[in-house]
């Protein structure tokens, strides 16, 4: 997620205090980037994969969305699973007490006033008969399934639920000709194999507390006339009246319903965005433009599609696999998203290519998309440039300090948005800087191999370190622990 900063838009940053000569450079550089018509996609790994195969159907008059979702999954346990755990993220939005809103936006998440949020269970089967479930927590985000497995077994449970959708303003919320589902459908936990249980993490106001595994998705939308869906994957139009979209190894999915808006769409080689934005917005271009940049950096792009949709998210953007959402409010200047945008394409390689603990190290990604956007600003307008977003995303963060929390801290330790911004992003950013430094400008090189290493997995932070220390074949572990562990 990319937080709003009070940051001037990109070009206007850029062009403070910077001559003419060098603003015509940058010019240059911009002109004769590529375009993006070479991208290719990283090659999904075979082999069985868990699985969701998904019906929703959309009840604007009510504010609802039926859900029918069959899982299929293998034990990810060493032994015996007695109980497999799914997340109802949108349940922490039933009631004022836990919804998961920072109490800096939320007249902007709420406008109209409170409006609760739920995953309303109606029912769990396994080959046809129903199965005793409970939730284990106060605010039912997590249901405890029996499963019954043997090490290595597998076995399909069909969910049923009905997701109310919120008169609200986020990730998931709906307002009259725009529905966005993030993080609203049912997915399986995370599973913690170091301790042996699945991640039943509370689910906050302050960061992305959204683990889970990649699995392949099947997803059928069933909407009234004049209602299309767009998400992580292309929807496409069925005979059976229904659209049908399918996406391989992705760990989250997604769904955007939309009424008289039409997305324009660009190909880029073997990678193909669509954006559901303002008009006057040259979105398409400059992203393009990114993925060609950290493609080059990182490696080729996780996924053939990418989604880039503006809806009234209070933030600055959101990402998924596949899909990014940004604030409306970005578009009222000419290039207002433009750095945010960057951000949120970057964590199709920091998150969505390799999942880290986003809640006891948001910092490992949400840092290096914060690096990423650097990189972008020096390729695409010249190294002076580069140099003055840098000082705005890690040095001048690194100005602030007093705070009684480190960067390196668990989310929950985090006490307002400001604080979490100025040092997961900033000071972590600036760790990522400190470390190009050390390896003499290789830090693209090290990600681009910490990336391959965990490629569709997950990454804590004992094992970026780890293969920074391959990668450097040096102990860099106080430099790390100087930036993310000191007050």
């Amino acid at each position: 997620m990319h937080l709003k900063q009070g940051i001037m838009p990109l070009r206007r940053a850029l062009c403070i205090g910077i001559p003419i000569a060098l603003l015509l450079a940058a010019v240059t550089v911009f002109i004769l980037l590529p375009k993006g018509n070479a991208l290719s996609v990283r090659q999904i790994p075979g082999g069985e994969r868990d699985g969701y195969a998904l019906t929703l159907v959309m009840h604007p008059e009510e504010g609802t969305v039926s859900v029918r979702e069959t899982i299929t999954f293998m034990n990810p346990a060493k032994g015996f699973l007695e109980n497999a755990v799914l997340r109802f993220y949108l349940n922490a939005f039933a009631s004022e007490d836990t919804a998961p809103v920072a109490p800096d936006v939320w007249q902007s998440a709420y406008p109209d006033g409170f409006s609760p949020g739920e995953a309303r269970l109606m029912g769990v089967f396994k080959d046809g008969e129903a199965l005793s479930c409970a939730f284990i927590d106060s605010a039912c985000t997590s249901l405890s399934v029996p499963v019954a497995l043997q090490a290595g077994e597998r076995c399909s449970i069909s969910v049923n639920t009905v997701l109310r959708i919120p008169d609200m303003c986020g990730r998931c919320g709906r307002r009259e000709n725009l529905w966005t589902l993030g993080n609203a459908i049912p997915l399986l936990a995370l599973y913690d194999r170091d301790q042996g249980g699945y991640r039943t993490d509370d689910c906050g106001s302050i960061g992305d507390p959204f683990l889970s595994e990649c699995a392949d998705f099947d997803v059928t939308v069933i909407a009234p006339a004049g209602w299309k869906p767009y998400g992580s994957a292309p929807f496409a139009l069925g005979e059976d009246g229904a659209f049908h979209a399918r996406a391989k190894c992705i760990r989250d999915f997604l769904v955007v319903c939309s009424r008289g808006l039409e997305a324009k769409r660009m190909a880029f080689g073997d990678v193909t965005v669509e954006a559901l934005v303002p008009e006057n917005a040259d979105v398409l271009p400059s992203a393009g433009r990114m993925l060609a940049c950290f493609a080059e950096s990182f490696g080729p792009c996780p996924y053939p599609y990418l989604f880039i949709c503006a809806s009234d998210f209070p933030y600055g953007g959101m990402e998924y696999p596949g899909a990014v959402l940004l604030s409306e409010a970005l578009f009222q200047e000419t290039d207002g998203w433009e750095l945010t945008l960057a951000h949120e394409i970057a964590h199709q390689w920091f998150y969505a290519l390799v999942l880290s603990d986003q809640v006891k190290s948001a910092w490992q990604d949400e840092a290096t998309a914060e690096y990423a956007v650097i990189l972008y600003a020096r390729k695409v307008y010249g190294d002076d440039s580069g140099e003055r977003i840098q000082y705005q995303k890690a040095l001048l963060p690194m100005e602030q300090g007093g705070f009684d929390v480190t960067p390196g801290a668990p989310i929950g330790l985090f006490g307002d948005s400001e604080t979490y911004l100025t040092l997961v992003y900033g000071h972590g950013c600036a760790y990522l800087c400190a470390l190009d430094t050390y390896l003499d400008g290789r830090l693209p090189a090290f990600l681009r191999a910490y990336l391959d290493a965990f490629a569709y997995g997950f990454a804590t932070r004992a094992d970026f370190e780890n293969q920074l220390q391959i990668f450097s074949e040096t102990d860099l572990s106080a430099l790390t622990a100087d930036f993310l562990d000191t007050y």
